[in-house]
């Protein structure tokens, strides 16, 4: 509830964007019931805040299909560096951290925290072949895979973005949270390949959703995580990379 408060980068419903979820449907349907996208109208004022503005500047430093090793070059190094210290900065992230300081799940050390993040949610390993993904970049930006699934993309922002350039597809909604914090789980197609399910906040600011899937993940690994927000129950999963013990999801559950 105190995260949730504390998200002052929050984009509200109608005031800052629109969505237009249309009509329902089923992970197992294959006809496009939603002939409009899912956002009608997003204020891109509010995307400039450095943590939307720093994320962003991550997007497009990942191979879309797995298989191919990721190689970090010393400018996406700079980039991932500045979100960090971007998020680090919000009082959501302050908050969170020292809640788990509380429960002793992260070291007190502003530093060594930061150092976890980054281990976390960026460093590297296996999906098809060693180096080629990461928590961030399945949950944050989404992959394809040479079976022709679609792997993650768990971020309002990056579906968004991908949607206006029509790489992204909204074919409706299997079930929709229309109170804050907004979720929506949907099915979709990406670069022509269909999602049958997926799921994300809307509206809700970067640093918010890695902190409560931050949480999460250290608190309740490999399943459900609980918590209260605006006066109602929020899910999320989240499970770990069975090797390296890393982020391998993330995602919120109506």
């Amino acid at each position: 509830q105190r995260l949730f408060q504390a998200d002052i980068n929050r984009l509200y419903h109608g005031v800052d964007y629109n969505i237009s979820l249309q009509n329902h449907t089923r992970p197992s349907m294959r006809d496009d019931v939603a002939p409009l996208p899912l956002f009608t109208w997003v204020n891109e004022t509010r995307l400039k805040h450095t943590t939307f503005s720093s994320m962003e500047a991550l997007f497009d430093n990942y191979f879309l299909y797995t298989g191919n090793k990721e190689h970090e070059s010393k400018q996406e190094r700079e980039e991932k560096k500045g979100f960090i210290e971007a998020v680090m900065a919000t009082d959501v992230m302050k908050l969170t951290h020292n809640y788990l300081v509380h429960e002793r799940l992260v070291p007190k050390s502003r530093g060594s925290f930061k150092k976890l993040l980054i281990k976390l949610w960026f460093n590297f390993y296996r999906r098809k072949t060693a180096g080629d993904t990461s928590g961030f970049e399945h949950v944050f930006v989404g992959n394809r895979r040479p079976q022709d699934v679609v792997g993650g993309m768990h971020n309002w922002v990056r579906f968004y973005r991908e949607e206006k350039k029509k790489k992204a597809d909204y074919e409706g909604f299997i079930v929709a949270n229309t109170a804050e914090p907004r979720i929506v789980t949907a099915r979709f197609k990406y670069h022509t390949v269909q999602k049958p399910i997926g799921g994300f906040f809307v509206g809700t600011s970067p640093e918010f959703e890695l902190s409560l899937y931050t949480t999460c993940f250290l608190k309740y690994p490999n399943g459900k995580c609980t918590c209260q927000m605006n006066g109602k129950r929020v899910k999320m999963i989240t499970y770990r990379d069975r090797r390296t013990s890393l982020v391998a999801t993330a995602y919120p559950v109506v």
